[in-house]
């Protein structure tokens, strides 16, 4: 399992696109719904990470 602290650096470099993003777009900051995207996200790529490794371990 990956440490935590590269979830975390995830987070934060997703979080910084996502606002951004969206400055650049729409000339104002969401800084709540970038937060939650940025969790949805983070979540998303670690339950991901969780089946694959599952998938690995069960194979052997």
């Amino acid at each position: 399992m990956k440490p935590i602290y590269l979830n975390i650096i995830l987070f934060i470099g997703v979080y910084a696109i996502l606002v951004f993003w969206d400055y650049y777009d729409h000339n104002i900051f969401n800084w709540l719904e970038n937060l939650v995207q940025s969790l949805f996200f983070v979540i998303l790529i670690i339950f991901i990470n969780w089946l694959i490794d599952d998938k690995k371990q069960g194979n052997n």
